[in-house]
């Protein structure tokens, strides 16, 4: 009995050392079940070229990390990072899974993507993604937190990502994140957010569906090609950085929503309009300031339906202005037919035209 246990105590520190590999390089091999990486910092845990992960692998503890090379797709239901790291050197591509469990790993993509398979449901425990993305193949449930760091996104393919009520999409510091071609639905509170003011989003081509109030309170916007904000609830900006309407954009608030212009610090000038061709589409929403006031200048504004401007602000220094008194900076404003304008509140124009 004792040879034995020494047996396996050597086996162990074997593997702690030199790690494990999972298929070839050279050449395709059977199928592998699923696939255990022992801990430690050894680097040299490896999922090979040709490695068929057909029930996905687990990493053993934080001290685990694995490199992922292979060009075949991972299966099953399975992948449990348990707080290690994994690496990629090529895309990891799920098929045929329902649920993926990352377990508050920690993925370092270098610019190589995580695609989802269309019949995965729900991406489950908090992770985090660095320098790489989701591409989303079909409609996905969030369920807990995750964060961004570095030059990532999420490519939705025109479905829906829903976040749940611990879901979240966090950006770390210094990182910036694409959301793209994908609807966010259940958004509220602070369930999309910058962590730091030196985070940013890009918005492009996608519609945010709010199911409450929303914050948006440190960080910044840039909104490119057609972006829609919707829901009968408030979106409250609050960070004292500005946020862009890109050229050939247009920025829609709809459904009864209220942008509120809340920032932090005394500057009416954070909602930024590039040029004519930034288009802020207003259609039955409400468009509120607190004292600070807000000043759009340079794009384009639609008007449709009914929309209600409000300032609770007492001067013409604390009001909803359009134009600044210079020529170049001119809002072009456009009332659709049969739309009506409410506004409550001190309002100024300062357009020169």
């Amino acid at each position: 009995m004792k040879f034995l246990n020494l047996t396996f105590f050597v086996f162990f520190i074997f593997n702690g050392l030199y790690g494990a590999t999972a298929g070839s390089d050279s050449a395709v091999g059977l199928p592998q079940a699923h696939f255990y990486f022992p801990a430690g910092e050894n680097d040299t845990n490896k999922i090979s070229n040709y490695a068929v992960m057909e029930d996905g692998f687990t990493l053993e503890d934080a001290t685990t990390t694995c490199s992922f090379s292979s060009v075949f797709p991972v299966s099953g239901s399975r992948v449990h990072l348990n707080n290690g790291k994994l690496f990629l050197f090529s895309d990891l591509v799920f098929t045929n899974t329902s649920k993926i469990f990352f377990s508050n790993g920690k993925i370092y993509g270098n610019y190589y993507s995580i695609n989802i398979a269309e019949k995965t449901e729900e991406l489950s425990y908090s992770f985090t993604l660095d320098s790489t993305g989701l591409v989303l193949n079909g409609n996905l449930n969030l369920k807990e937190e995750v964060f961004f760091a570095g030059d990532t996104f999420i490519d939705g393919g025109y479905n829906s990502l829903t976040l749940d009520a611990a879901g979240r999409i966090s950006v770390a510091s210094g990182g910036t994140l694409i959301l793209e071609n994908v609807t966010l639905e259940g958004v509220s509170g602070r369930n999309i957010n910058c962590i730091e003011n030196d985070s940013s989003i890009i918005m492009k081509n996608c519609e945010l569906k709010l199911s409450r109030d929303f914050n948006f309170d440190a960080g910044t916007i840039l909104f490119q090609s057609e972006v829609t904000i919707s829901g009968t609830s408030q979106f409250n900006y609050a960070t004292s950085i500005a946020s862009t309407i890109d050229s050939n954009t247009v920025l829609k608030l709809t459904d009864g929503l209220i942008f509120n212009y809340a920032p932090v610090i005394s500057n009416s000038n954070l909602i930024y309009m590039n040029d004519e061709t930034s288009w802020l589409y207003l259609d039955s929403c409400s468009l509120h300031s607190t004292e600070t006031g807000m000043s759009l200048t340079r794009g384009t504004l639609l008007i449709d339906n009914g929309v209600t401007f409000s300032s609770i602000g007492t001067s013409l220094s604390e009001s909803i202005c359009f134009g600044d008194g210079t020529l170049v900076n001119d809002l072009s404003i456009n009332f659709l037919s049969g739309c009506q304008v409410d506004v409550y509140g001190p309002f100024s124009y300062k357009n020169t035209n």
